[in-house]
């Protein structure tokens, strides 16, 4: 599939995680331009500077997906550099673990800020430069949103606000994917759904995090609980999202809107 997204500009949020960056490296071995947005700086020049001296056509923006602002400045970036938008993907997230019965509102408000606002800002922003390129490719524009298994299904204790937030932007991509068709915009909205990502930073924070509080009581014995889940056998990768995140914004899935993609091994089956 190399080559399948040659000429396409794509916006990518959370790019200096485990996740973002395996999409920004399989974005630019696809053929993509890509505007590498993350709110960590230094881990965002470690993303971005390898990708440039390979020969990959990237820059990076520091990006709050909570603020309006760095939304305007990061698809200005996509305009002025590479001469447009093809793709936003909307890959930024945080899990804050804890019970209801603990929850702090500003936890609560700070998940649903980052997981669910971020990319409805994204999308907002973003919106004039799809519709400019869909008008000129036959399969339109896409948007991509990273959602979570978690979004799906009851799973785990201590993840209510990261749950609700990831199931609403289940939700947000429908509805927008329904809007930008409806309206003739020739838009594509999807979601890909990855469930528990065996060996990435983010996983091990959420296990310990949960151990902290009882859930587990380890490290290996919470994976070794989650791993049991997966018909397969196996928790998925950074690049098994990738691969899909790919696949939804390249013109093989000009026809496909409004989805779940699962990455999940089969745990949500």
């Amino acid at each position: 599939m190399r080559g399948s997204l040659s000429g396409k500009v794509a916006l990518i949020t959370g790019a200096a995680g485990d996740v973002g960056r395996a999409i920004v490296e399989r974005c630019i071995e696809e053929g993509a331009k890509v505007v590498a947005c993350d709110f960590n700086k230094d881990a965002l020049e470690r993303t971005v500077r390898p990708v440039a001296e390979s020969g990959g056509q990237v820059v990076g923006v520091p990006q709050d997906v909570t603020s309006e602002a760095d939304w305007t400045r990061a698809v200005d970036t996509a305009v002025s550099r590479f001469g447009g938008l093809d793709t936003l993907v909307n890959c930024a997230g945080i899990t804050l673990v804890f019970t209801i019965e603990d929850a702090s509102i500003d936890d609560w408000n700070r998940t649903l800020a980052v997981n669910t606002t971020g990319p409805f800002l994204g999308m907002r922003a973003a919106l004039p430069e799809l519709r400019k390129a869909a008008k000129k490719a036959e399969a339109g524009a896409s948007v991509v949103n990273v959602a979570s298994a978690q979004g799906l299904l009851a799973g785990q204790p201590g993840l209510s606000a990261y749950a609700a937030s990831k199931g609403a932007l289940r939700l947000l991509t429908r509805t927008a994917a329904v809007e930008f068709g409806r309206l003739g915009y020739n838009i594509r909205c999807n979601c890909v759904v990855p469930s528990a990502l065996g060996g990435t930073s983010l996983m091990n924070s959420q296990i310990s995090s949960q151990v902290e509080r009882g859930v587990f009581q380890s490290l290996d014995q919470g994976m070794k609980v989650i791993s049991n889940n997966f018909p397969l056998g196996r928790t998925a990768s950074p690049l098994d999202v990738a691969e899909a995140v790919v696949f939804l914004a390249s013109d093989r899935a000009r026809n496909i809107t409004g989805i779940d993609l699962s990455v999940d091994a089969g745990r949500c089956a």
